[in-house]
């Protein structure tokens, strides 16, 4: 590789010639008009040169303005495109966040729904077996409780409370496996709908 000194050696060799001559008083007008003409032609040489190297540093800086001005916009579109991507993706995040919560009242909804509608269903279930155990009280439990403890209403009673009270624990029970079936029920149309 060429340093700045090689590339300028012809030239400089020339200027220290011309400064030479300057130094040392000429012979006669003709050498004087000699060593002139050399000069100008060594600065004619460098001033071409001069241009040609100029004209290739302009269209290189030309080139360079361009791949700079390519290179920014490029830059700016990648800017746009990750604005527009984290755009989006703010814009999924939120969707996402809502759709949960509707998915979550939803599921609400749909539990106090069932809750409902197995609480009427056992309650309708418990009556039945209410009026049930009130019809076999009345009809084999009652004689055998009036024989055995002779007519005594305060016996009666506690065996009918006890009845009564044993309403609650069916009731529970009953409520607890309708909901379970109800649920169940719920969650298979609820995959099979997924997978539709």
């Amino acid at each position: 590789m060429h340093t700045s000194k090689d590339v300028f050696e012809k030239e400089v060799l020339a200027l220290n010639h011309a400064k030479s001559v300057l130094k040392q008083s000429p012979t006669s007008p003709n050498q004087l008009l000699k060593e002139y003409e050399q000069l100008s032609k060594d600065y004619e040489k460098l001033l071409n040169d001069a241009k040609v190297i100029t004209n290739i540093s302009d269209r290189l800086q030309n080139k360079l303005n361009q791949a700079n001005d390519k290179l920014n916009e490029t830059n700016e579109e990648l800017n746009e495109a990750n604005h527009s991507l984290t755009i989006s993706a703010e814009e999924i995040q939120r969707k996402n966040e809502l759709l949960q919560k509707t998915n979550e009242l939803l599921q609400e909804t749909i539990e106090e729904l069932v809750k409902a509608r197995v609480g009427r269903r056992a309650a309708t279930v418990v009556l039945m077996v209410a009026i049930l155990l009130f019809v076999l009280s009345e009809v084999f439990l009652e004689p055998i409780i009036d024989d055995y403890f002779q007519n005594e209403v305060w016996m009666n009673l506690i065996i009918k409370l006890l009845l009564a009270l044993s309403l609650r624990p069916i009731d529970y029970f009953v409520e607890h496996y309708l909901r379970r079936a109800a649920m169940k029920k719920t969650r298979v149309a609820t995959t099979s709908e997924g997978i539709d």
